[in-house]
């Protein structure tokens, strides 16, 4: 097992304080998918550098679906963990685009 340095910033959080950054980090995380997902949606194309050429597909479109439940999922639990899961209160949830 790894131990944080004690000059590390993580080192002085308490456990909520981490989990809630851990939950800032994957939202963050969840919205450049989403935003990549859109984009793919749109169109594909072909990134020539000179050195290397690219192509990118709506293939590529299943990968960031994967990571994007795999983040939600997390998201879920560190909501959970931090009391601010809206099923776990009862309340109803609203998605809208945006």
């Amino acid at each position: 097992m790894a131990v944080i340095d004690s000059n590390h910033p993580a080192a002085n959080q308490s456990s909520r304080q981490f989990l809630e950054d851990e939950l800032r980090n994957y939202r963050i995380l969840l919205s450049d998918v989403n935003e990549r997902i859109h984009k793919l949606e749109l169109e594909s194309y072909s990134l020539d550098t000179g050195q290397t050429n690219q192509s990118i597909h709506r293939s590529s479109l299943e990968s960031l679906v994967k990571a994007k439940d795999n983040f939600l999922e997390k998201i879920f639990e560190l909501e959970d963990a931090l009391g601010l899961s809206a099923r776990e209160q009862g309340q109803a949830v609203q998605v809208v685009p945006w």
